[in-house]
């Protein structure tokens, strides 16, 4: 994004919508947090749902803005933005799950972990505004609920795969197993972002999150060759 100022408040806010909440949070709070005054933020969005919907749509298409003709943004500009956010989740499930309907061999347990990391941490953002703010765009959040599901889904068919060609350790309940692997990939794909319990080392880089979560799970579940 070119606009610097624009990238400041879309960061802020979102920071502040999943740490307060929506109602909560204020046009005046994110122009504290953003060091941009209120008068500009009011030049990009004619409200503060509209900066809700923008910030998704960004995460829906990193070059949203760049398509942007005016300003300030208003609802209606964001009228196609559930169809986007439902076009780019359905692609995402398809696109990950295309190794396992494949039953491709040469798929191994390492990469689908890179592979969920690095799926995942780039919508973790979108993800946990949706979860700390479910009634401001009900059907994406729904959306979202389903995208998990499915996700655990796929997941839990991979730690079969896997399993049947002895690449991972037999396993009783794969399905659990399967949200246990989901579920710390989120949280150091994204959740670590906004943690407060150390604020002086919350900012871990993404490659060494990744790094240090994909190789824990990595030991924890696959069969050493000896």
């Amino acid at each position: 994004m070119a606009d610097e100022r624009l990238e400041k408040v879309l960061s802020s806010a979102a920071e502040l919508f999943i740490k307060v909440g929506f109602r909560k949070a204020s046009i005046a709070e994110i122009s504290r947090e953003s060091g941009v005054s209120i008068g500009t933020i009011y030049d990009y969005f004619e409200n503060k749902v509209c900066v809700f919907y923008g910030i998704l749509a960004q995460i829906a298409n990193p070059d949203f803005y760049s398509h942007v003709t005016k300003l300030p943004l208003a609802q209606l500009d964001f009228a196609n933005l559930e169809n986007e956010c439902t076009t780019v989740m359905t692609l995402f499930i398809q696109n990950f799950g295309a190794p396992l309907r494949q039953r491709n061999e040469n798929y191994t347990y390492e990469q689908l972990l890179s592979d969920a990391f690095d799926s995942l941490a780039p919508f973790g953002k979108g993800c946990l505004l949706l979860q700390a703010n479910p009634r401001i765009c009900p059907l994406v959040y729904n959306g979202f609920n389903k995208l998990r599901v499915k996700m655990t889904k796929l997941v839990d068919g991979y730690l079969r795969f896997f399993q049947a060609r002895g690449v991972v350790r037999p396993l009783s309940r794969t399905d659990v197993h399967a949200r246990f692997l989901l579920e710390s990939i989120y949280w150091w794909g994204s959740m670590v972002h906004y943690e407060e319990y150390d604020p002086a080392n919350r900012r871990i880089p993404r490659g060494v999150a990744k790094e240090v979560c994909t190789k824990a799970l990595y030991n924890a579940y696959a069969v050493t060759q000896v």
